[in-house]
């Protein structure tokens, strides 16, 4: 049975850390927890869980801090969460049933980064969780940290739930890079795509335009983020009233990965808007097809099935094809009897 350490970074979170520490501490053989300036009662109720606790001065920079609390774990294993991360208790249960077989230098688990109110996923990914200690992994990145993927890795279908109370400060990631930029260190492609989306995310479009289309540009990013980058790219130009070139952005990310069923959709969804609705009956059907196969990279899950299927009966509806549409209303009956209530619109 490996030893595992779990590792966390806080600050000012007593509104969840002990949440997040019942999920998760009776799995765990040792608990870190390093501190980075908290006045609110966070480092008490760590205290409650480990003996432990670290103090470690904020230095605009997230690896850093997350390399200094791996660097105190002891365990096989160091495992990381967030202080508004949760297990819920059908992947306590799973955790528990798989530790016995962890054996990889990796261990990546899906990741539910926003949720509905019924707790169903809006925004999922795969994340690194768990590192072998002897392998000496490094987080990296000032701002969206990550290990990069090496050595041996397993998978486990083991969700962990992203369940924040309160909105993050919601410049402090820009702000970082905006230092960054000012300070003449050059971003790494990782760094530079994460940029693009911060201004994207600050409806600074046309700058993130120009920020997406560099990263794709200089080259070495992920093919998964590439294609993403042409997405959002897309997403920004929709913003600015410019839908072909849209369109042209989300054909290019076909450049980088096997066409998505977000990608499909935004193709539908253009071709619908222009009445063009044989073709996009075609660009829904294959946005279905393609939201049965495993998602790579960010996901909505709602671009899977709900809007594709929505878009697809309204699209054969107005083409009188009733009996065509037949099988897809079924469907849309069925998943909206799963859901519990009516299915989104096109949007």
């Amino acid at each position: 049975m490996p030893t595992i350490s779990l590792c966390m970074i806080v600050r000012d979170e007593a509104a969840v850390l002990e949440r997040c520490l019942q999920s998760v501490a009776h799995l765990v053989d040792e608990i870190i927890i390093v501190d980075t300036g908290s006045v609110d009662e966070t480092k008490t109720i760590a205290t409650a869980f480990t003996p432990h606790l670290y103090d470690f001065p904020w230095q605009d920079d997230f690896s850093a801090a997350r390399n200094f609390a791996f660097s105190k774990g002891t365990g096989d294993y160091l495992f990381w969460m967030d202080a508004d991360d949760v297990l819920p208790p059908e992947s306590q249960q799973q955790f528990l049933e798989r530790k016995p077989y962890f054996q990889a230098d990796m261990i990546v688990m899906p990741y539910y980064a926003a949720l509905d109110g019924q707790n169903q996923p809006l925004f999922t990914f795969e994340r690194e969780r768990l590192m072998r200690r002897t392998a000496n992994y490094q987080w990296e990145g000032a701002v969206h940290e990550v290990i990069p993927i090496r050595g041996t890795v397993q998978r486990e279908d083991i969700p962990i739930w992203h369940k924040k109370q309160k909105p993050r400060d919601a410049d402090r990631n820009l702000q970082i890079y905006q230092k960054q930029i000012a300070a003449g260190i050059p971003f790494s492609p990782r760094e530079q795509y994460y940029y693009a989306r911060e201004l994207m995310e600050h409806a600074a479009y046309q700058a993130a335009i120009s920020a997406f289309s560099k990263f794709l540009a200089d080259g070495g990013g992920w093919s998964v983020d590439c294609a993403t980058a042409c997405l959002c790219r897309a997403d920004c130009y929709q913003q600015l009233q410019q839908p072909e070139a849209a369109l042209q952005s989300v054909f290019q990310s076909f450049q980088y990965a096997t066409p998505r069923a977000d990608a499909c959709y935004r193709i539908g969804q253009y071709l619908s808007a222009h009445q063009q609705l044989e073709a996009a009956v075609f660009w829904f059907q294959l946005a279905l097809e393609c939201g049965k196969r495993p998602q790579v990279g960010f996901c909505q899950p709602i671009y899977l099935e709900e809007l594709p299927l929505t878009a697809l009966c309204q699209c054969l509806l107005a083409l009188g094809k009733t009996e065509e549409a037949e099988p897809y209303l079924k469907q849309k009956k069925l998943l909206e009897k799963q859901k519990g209530g009516t299915l989104y619109g096109m949007l």
